[in-house]
């Protein structure tokens, strides 16, 4: 093993002045309130109850989705022809973040969809209305209509919304010299531009007051969390029984859907997103930071499908804890053989990506191919790169902003051409950078042994022997303290604390209230507890703990949680 304290010690007297005068925001730990990770003891910090009543404006991809379920999928292809269809894997995660405004870009596309969807209507009434290609019947007209208003607005019309559609527009249309066919054409339009298609609200019976939400604002929460689409018409008919009242009929509601191929691949591309495996596609790097591998464009493509088919096959079938420690991925001949140094696949699918079996250096996402190279940088592997990853997405450390002064700059050029055992040990040594460092460098350290792409080495591109000294680490607190030697060490260890059990169960609490900013699962005392420290976080886990602790289970949990189904009133 080197020794390195002599250049140690030349560092730290050249950048300390530097370092020292640096003020970083890094969240303190604090295990007293929810011990190891921010959670397991029961003890929490706030109300289950983190969200006011409030009004959530839908998604593009929402907007999408309800086209589709209003008037099927041909027609919608039809009425969207025009438009760029959003993608699952450009949504934010949460979905949306912000306040309820509209942007001017969707208030325009909203706008043109309903009124392509009106046309539509118009040239096909003949096939999509019982009224006939031109109606003479007003009130087949007018039922064609209330019936599309209370599928579009997710809920039975009260007497104002059917009058709003029967009485003042429907006058001043005929006032106007319209006949009936121009009628349903603009009775249409109304329904598809009016708020409540294109939001949705949370008030519960009594807007004033802490409590439940409706059984129709239940079905619909329920449904845009799990499949970001409209509720179908069997939890339509849930809620007009009243059959969403307990946590076991959101439950055996929340499986069903769970069960569905939307539901499934909204909550793989979530996931993806959770991860950040979609800059995967995106890094660009210098051509030695592979020696001996040429990194395409169409082979970080490839890498990047090898994560989408990991969370594809991996979240279905077993626990949670898959995600950390599983040696089976689901990868092309050419990663296979020249990334993981094992035989390609026997058995593939139509774009050539089929099983495999890694080597024991491997454990689950932390060491496959997409979050690896999803954490480089264009000179290669990044430690602090790839240890804010696991912080942010395995045990929801809050990330510190990069320092904005020009002298960090200068520090970090200074010592440009140093191992990165050597830069990790300069940034321990100095407290104001340690504050931040030791609370995440550790996870990136014992990911050295990875190149970019994530091939295994034993020393970095000068030659330096990558041995022990570089993987050893011990844990933070929120990665629960341990002393681990090797990602597969690194990997046992994270799902042992609870860590992701936590950090996903916030998280995906936050996607399913969609507009945080009012109030989310890591609203929280940061002086108290950790952001998992939250009692709606540690609510779920409690339950998630008695369940076989599978994804699905989490996603029920959220479902059915009191954080899902209870609002308070607000200011």
């Amino acid at each position: 093993m080197r020794e390195h304290a002599p250049l140690q010690r030349r560092l730290l007297g050249r950048t300390f002045l530097v370092a020292a005068s640096l003020t970083v925001g890094c969240a303190a730990e604090n295990g007293d309130v929810a011990g190891p990770g921010g959670g397991g003891l029961g003890v929490c910090v706030g109300t289950p109850v983190v969200t006011p009543k409030r009004v959530v404006r839908l998604s593009e991809h929402q907007l999408w989705t309800s086209y589709a379920a209003l008037f099927g999928t041909g027609a919608a292809a039809v009425i969207t022809r025009n438009e760029n269809p959003p993608s699952l894997l450009e949504r934010e995660f949460p979905p949306i973040s912000g306040d309820i405004a509209i942007s001017e870009g969707l208030l325009a596309e909203s706008d043109r969809l309903a009124q392509a969807a009106m046309s539509y209507v118009a040239q096909n009434a003949s096939t999509l209305t019982p009224c006939g290609a031109l109606p003479t019947d007003k009130a087949c007209v007018q039922q064609y209509l209330l019936l599309l208003a209370e599928k579009a607005f997710r809920h039975p019309l009260g007497e104002d919304e059917q009058l709003a559609i029967t009485g003042p527009l429907w006058t001043d249309m005929t006032a106007a010299g319209a006949t009936l066919a121009e009628a349903l054409a603009y009775g249409v339009y109304a329904i598809l531009s009016s708020p409540g298609f294109l939001y949705r609200t949370e008030f519960g019976v009594d807007a004033t007051a802490d409590g439940p939400l409706t059984p129709y604002e239940r079905a619909t929460a329920l449904s845009f969390f799990l499949i970001d689409a409209p509720p179908d018409a069997e939890l339509l008919a849930s809620a007009a029984a009243n059959a969403l009242r307990t946590p076991d009929q959101i439950r055996a509601q929340a499986a069903r859907l769970l069960e569905t191929p939307e539901a499934r691949a909204n909550l793989e591309s979530a996931l993806i997103k959770y991860f950040s495996l979609t800059k995967a596609p995106t890094v660009v790097l210098n051509a030695d930071a592979t020696p001996g591998l040429t990194v395409t464009a169409g082979l970080e493509s490839s890498i990047f499908h090898e994560g989408e088919l990991f969370m594809r096959n991996l979240l279905w079938s077993g626990p949670l804890d898959d995600i950390l420690t599983s040696r089976r991925t689901w990868t092309s001949g050419a990663i296979a053989t020249q990334v993981y140094g094992v035989a390609a696949p026997t058995e593939v699918d139509e774009d050539g990506f089929g099983p495999v079996e890694l080597p024991a250096d491997r454990s689950g996402l932390l060491t496959l191919s997409t979050f690896l190279l999803a954490g480089a940088r264009s000179t290669g592997g990044s430690p602090v790169a790839r240890g804010l990853a696991v912080n942010a997405s395995v045990v929801c450390g809050v990330n510190p902003p990069f320092p904005q002064d020009p002298d960090v700059a200068a520090a970090i050029a200074s010592i440009a051409g140093e191992s990165e055992l050597e830069k990790a040990q300069l940034r321990a040594a100095v407290p104001k950078c340690a504050s931040c460092h030791t609370q995440f460098d550790p996870f990136g350290m014992v990911l050295e042994p990875y190149d970019a792409v994530g091939r295994f080495r034993s020393e970095d591109p000068e030659g330096r022997p990558i041995d022990a000294s570089w993987t050893t680490a011990t844990l933070p607190l929120s990665g629960g303290s341990a002393t681990v030697s090797s990602a597969a060490e690194l990997g046992q260890a994270l799902a042992a604390s609870g860590a992701l059990d936590r950090c996903m169960a916030m998280n995906f609490i936050n996607y399913a209230l969609t507009e945080v900013s009012r109030g989310g699962a890591n609203n929280t005392d940061l002086s108290r507890a950790p952001q998992t420290g939250s009692c709606a976080v540690q609510a779920v886990i409690g339950n998630f703990a008695g369940t076989d602790r599978t994804f699905s289970s989490l996603m029920r949990e959220i479902a059915a949680s009191d954080t899902l189904s209870l609002r308070s009133r607000g200011q």
